[in-house]
C-alpha cells in the first residue's frame, strides 16, 4: 500500500480477512481495536467485523490479505479495481460494470 493509502471501513459476510505483514508498518481497525502490523505480525477480522486499514508512513507497506474461505466474486471485483486504476476510470461509471472478458 503506497503512504497515505487506505481501505475504508467496511465488514465481510462470507469470509474472514486474515493479514500478514511483510514489509513497513500498516495501520489495522479490526473491531473496536487499532493496532499497527509489522513485518511477520498477523491480524484476523472475523466475518461481520468491521475492519479498516491504512499507511500513515511515508514508506510502502507490504501485506498478504488472504480471504478465508476463498471468494470468487471478491477475487473478482478486485481483478476490476485494479483494472481501473491501471485505465483510468471511465467517464460512464456504468462502463465499471460490465464483465472482465
Amino acid at each position: 500500500m503506497a503512504p497515505g493509502g487506505r481501505v475504508t471501513p467496511h465488514f465481510d459476510i462470507g469470509y474472514a480477512e486474515h493479514f500478514r505483514g511483510r514489509q513497513g508498518r500498516l495501520g489495522l481497525q479490526i473491531g473496536e481495536q487499532t493496532r499497527t502490523l509489522g513485518p511477520g505480525e498477523e491480524a484476523l477480522a472475523q466475518p461481520g467485523q468491521l475492519h479498516a486499514w491504512r499507511n500513515d508512513a511515508s514508506e510502502p507497506a507490504v501485506a498478504v490479505v488472504e480471504l478465508r474461505p476463498g471468494h470468487a466474486g471478491s477475487e473478482k471485483a478486485l481483478c476490476v479495481a485494479y483494472r481501473l486504476a491501471a485505465d483510468g476510470m471511465p467517464r460512464n461509471p456504468l462502463h465499471a460494470a460490465l464483465p472482465l472478458q
